[in-house]
């Protein structure tokens, strides 16, 4: 499976990205804004907790942030 979604790990910009496969539906369902969800990493079977962050565009908010790593292991 290839990567389809790539939050970074820091608060800046430019901070480390994280390539993450992500299910469709679950893609489609983050959106612009402040939002904060559990997403399972399909490849290795870890979980994130991933928030929307700022881009480099004032109040943008169309950007992601990794906030707690691997939080858990979900089995294959």
């Amino acid at each position: 499976m290839k990567p389809n979604f790539f939050p970074r790990t820091g608060h800046k910009v430019n901070s480390r990205r994280v390539p993450m496969t992500l299910d469709i539906d679950v893609l489609h369902s983050i959106k612009r804004g402040y939002w904060c969800k559990e997403l399972t990493d399909l490849s290795t079977g870890k979980v994130f907790e991933v928030v929307g962050a700022e881009c480099t565009l004032p109040n943008c908010m169309c950007d992601a942030r990794i906030t707690k790593a691997s939080i858990k292991d979900v089995a294959k």
